[in-house]
């Protein structure tokens, strides 16, 4: 699937996966409210909307409608621009259950937290520039007042960026492995995949079951490429961004290895090359026992 031919933006109800508009919403409300130390009930109360359906739109049961949301968000204390961005998503895809869409509200920085908040688990795939990618990976505020959960975060890096990625970025990242917020896996060079970035966020704002079809109901994707607006999908639409994340993992290193690696790229990111899964300085033995990736 390219990005430039998307795949039929809507479907016949009834379908158990929400809609993408209605899915980044439901999580925007849900970490605004939190943020802002108001239960379901309380919020309702302020806005004389009923708690029922406040939960119902966080948890993509039902839609709210362009007023609706600008109300709860203002009552949250949310910025007029997060509002705005909100009430765009919704107007443009309004009508029909959408799987995929092509959105420049995601753009807007307001939605990364709200996603970090509300991820139980992020996996990032990048093939190219760094630059957002420490970002993303870095662990979300916590929110006063909030369940916590577990959140874990992996980057599978393929591991050519290592060579072109500044010295400064490769520090973030091992800083953030070394406080345990994050768990670098390298993908080798050879691996065949466009450059982009490709975000996996495994949502909590659902029931969990353990099921793999619950798993895939709370999965949105998130794909990013260069001077074009973030793509998001989920459901059967978001197939080739599932499968490409999977062929990562199953040929990447194992995470101590890709630590090791990363820290000396970190330490001679001009003068060494990747080659074969271990970082060689150019023209001499190898430094280390190379790694044997998973069969």
């Amino acid at each position: 699937m390219t990005d430039d031919a998307l795949a039929p933006t809507s479907c016949s109800a009834p379908c158990h996966v929400p809609s993408v508009p209605h899915q980044l919403v439901g999580v925007l409300l849900r970490y605004h409210r939190i943020r802002a130390g108001l239960s379901c009930s309380r919020a309702g109360q302020l806005t004389q909307i009923p708690g029922q359906r406040l939960q119902d739109m966080e948890l993509t049961r039902k839609p709210g409608t362009g007023q609706t949301i600008r109300t709860l968000l203002h009552t949250y204390g949310a910025p007029e621009e997060v509002a705005q961005s909100a009430v765009a998503l919704m107007s443009t895809h309004a009508g029909g259950h959408h799987h995929q869409i092509s959105a420049g509200a995601l753009q807007h920085s307001g939605w990364v937290p709200a996603l970090k908040a509300g991820a139980q688990e992020t996996v990032i795939l990048s093939t190219g520039p760094l630059t957002p990618v420490v970002d993303l990976a870095a662990p979300g505020a916590r929110l006063s007042g909030s369940a916590q959960h577990h959140r874990r975060t992996v980057l599978l890096l393929q591991e050519s960026v290592l060579g072109r990625a500044p010295a400064e970025q490769l520090a973030s990242l091992v800083r953030l492995i070394n406080s345990r917020s994050l768990t670098v896996r390298l993908v080798p060079a050879e691996f065949a995949a466009p450059v982009r970035l490709v975000t996996e966020w495994t949502l909590t704002a659902w029931s969990w079951d353990g099921t793999v079809s619950e798993r895939r109901r709370r999965q949105l994707y998130v794909t990013h490429v260069l001077q074009r607006a973030p793509i998001g999908r989920n459901g059967a639409a978001a197939l080739a961004d599932r499968q490409l994340i999977q062929a990562a993992m199953h040929r990447s290193l194992p995470a101590p290895a890709s630590a090791h690696h990363l820290r000396q790229a970190m330490q001679r990111p001009r003068s060494w090359v990747i080659t074969g899964g271990r970082r060689n300085p150019a023209g001499t033995a190898a430094d280390g026992p190379a790694a044997r990736r998973p069969a």
